[in-house]
């Protein structure tokens, strides 16, 4: 198989025309989307307070958070951009389609690195439910009195997140859905607008300067989520369309 085809490829090998790997600098038309699928990879803000709430010295968790994602950007670009340089507009998603697969040394390289992909998501996702179901177990008091209900209650959840991805149609159109509208929201407008409600109430002043920056963030955010949004619908119809 060539390691430029992916392991889900479906096309006749007579329409599908083979070409050298084509760059651009700036693609408009791929940039609402591109930005979706940026913030979903730093769209863990949901469950930021849990992480610190469990922290043995909660007083260093902003200089964890700081390392936390200056490392996970430079793993992004590192990725992105050689993967990019490589492959240009052949790149795949996942790029781990693009790399060779087979018997051999790099075959099972890749196997390994998918491997330890997956391993990354079943760890995370603990951490992800876990904002959800102690917040339900906050509002219901019987759940905490109870281990055997409480692990009911997370064995349902569980139970419905996988039977959810197994069973939804259109899954990764939806995921770039809530990409594009929810977490935008999450990661560039409500911690602004939020951060100067709590100052402005504890009677903290605000500088020009960090008003007209918080509102550049919240526009960008505001703007490329929305632009995601409407193309992130755009796809879910004609997927829905092509059915």
């Amino acid at each position: 198989m060539n390691p430029l085809t992916p392991d889900n490829a479906n096309h006749d090998d007579d329409a599908f025309e083979w070409h050298k790997p084509d760059h651009k600098w700036v693609d408009l038309a791929l940039l609402p989307s591109a930005f979706s699928a940026i913030v979903l990879s730093f769209g863990g803000a949901a469950v930021i307070p849990s992480i610190e709430a469990g922290m043995q010295e909660p007083v260093k968790f902003v200089v964890s958070l700081n390392r936390a994602f200056a490392i996970i950007t430079v793993l992004y670009l590192v990725t992105a951009i050689a993967g990019y340089a490589t492959f240009g507009d052949l790149t795949f998603s996942p790029i781990l389609c693009n790399l060779p697969r087979g018997d051999d040394l790099s075959g099972r390289i890749v196997e390994a690195t998918k491997l330890l992909v997956a391993g990354h998501v079943i760890s995370a996702y603990p951490l992800l439910m876990n904002a959800l179901v102690t917040e339900v177990e906050s509002k219901v008091p019987a759940l905490n009195e109870s281990a055997l209900l409480r692990g009911l209650e997370r064995t349902v959840f569980v139970a419905g997140t996988a039977l959810t991805a197994l069973f939804l149609p259109f899954f990764g159109e939806i995921v770039s859905l809530v990409g594009a509208g929810a977490l935008t929201m999450m990661a560039f407008v409500m911690p602004v607008v939020f951060n100067f409600k709590l100052r402005r109430d504890r009677g903290l002043e605000i500088g020009g300067k960090e008003l007209a920056a918080g509102a550049g963030v919240c526009l960008v955010g505001a703007v490329g989520g929305g632009i995601g949004f409407y193309q992130a619908i755009g796809d879910l119809v004609s997927a829905f369309n092509a059915q």
